[in-house]
């Protein structure tokens, strides 16, 4: 089972760190455009560091190969079915509403919010759980890329391999991985590569330092969309809570039913494979709904307001569904 206190205290440690970025940009001391500076900081050097360095925390075996190979089907599926239900839910919203809605409802937070969190909770136990949340996260980013562009422009164009395989975070899980499967060779392990990688130096001082500021950043830049949200004008919006309950509470707990179904049928038995899905899909929406709105031309407002509100509720809802682990 999940220890559901240390979960809630590391949601809220995150929670409040967009306090910071609420009160930067409410006093004028940041511009409009520091959110996107900072989510590129974050996109093409923080968050693909913190990759590379969970690759690199452990050797190569079998068991983490399979598990791997576990959590990025199942991921690719949870969020494919999540798209399927989504659509058929806000099938009636108004166009530009429809796709944020549908969008931020399929892509979770699984990398900003997802990877720091369960690195806190299960990392002491299982130093390789980063390389099964970035795996996570590259399907994510395969299915973001591709499926989440074509939301938004209803171009076909965005579905090719190309836009699925090349963008930070599957090239540098690329890297990880070729790191993580040269640990199998005795050369590489024990010689001139993996040491001088995992040993205080150079290279670990880089990546960590790089890789630690995935978190504050993130929320920081979530803080400067919660700054702008009027919650009288969401308040009076329906959908708004449809997808808060979908979003946070009845997928994830589809997720779990899946898994579990998977191990009570013996078809698939692993109890982490279970806690890295749950959590990584109990994440609130992703800020890249609100990267991918601008770049596209959606309803950015509206996106802002989705991840805002749900990065807020997801200090109570996180724990609650995690509850499901007692079962």
């Amino acid at each position: 089972m999940i220890d559901i206190f240390v979960l809630f205290q590391q949601v809220t440690v995150l929670v409040l760190m967009m306090i910071p970025g609420v009160l930067l940009k409410k006093t004028g001391l940041v511009g409009e455009e520091a959110g996107k500076s900072i989510s590129n900081l974050i996109l093409y050097a923080a968050q693909p560091a913190l990759i590379i360095a969970g690759f690199t925390a452990v050797d190569v075996n079998m068991e983490i190969l399979k598990r791997m190979l576990a959590v990025f089907i199942l991921g690719i599926l949870s969020q494919l079915m999540f798209y399927l239900v989504a659509k058929i839910v806000f099938r009636n919203a108004e166009d530009r509403k429809r796709k944020v809605l549908i969008f931020s409802t399929v892509f979770t937070n699984a990398g900003y919010m997802g990877i720091p969190l369960l690195v806190a909770v299960f990392g002491a136990q299982y130093p390789e759980v980063a390389i099964y949340a970035a795996v996570y996260v590259t399907g994510f980013n395969i299915l973001v890329w591709s499926l989440g562009a074509f939301l938004y422009t209803d171009n076909q164009a965005y579905i090719s391999v190309k836009k699925m395989l090349i963008n930070p975070a599957t090239l540098s899980t690329l890297v990880g991985l070729i790191i993580f499967l040269l640990s199998a060779f005795p050369a590489t392990r024990e010689g001139f590569l993996i040491p001088y990688i995992r040993n205080e130096g150079i290279f670990s001082s880089f990546i960590d330092g790089l890789q630690g500021l995935v978190a504050p950043l993130a929320m920081f830049v979530i803080g400067f969309r919660l700054a702008g949200v009027s919650f009288l004008k969401a308040m009076k919006d329906k959908y708004l809570y449809i997808q808060i309950v979908l979003s946070l509470f009845i997928l994830p707990a589809m997720v779990w039913g899946i898994v579990r179904l998977l191990s009570i049928t013996g078809i698939y038995q692993d109890t982490l494979t279970l806690y890295v899905l749950l959590i990584s899909a109990a994440t609130p929406s992703a800020a890249v709904t609100c990267m991918f709105s601008e770049k596209f031309n959606g309803d950015s407002e509206y996106a802002g307001l989705i991840v805002a509100v749900t990065s807020v509720l997801c200090v109570i809802t996180m724990p609650i569904v995690c509850l499901l682990t007692a079962i």
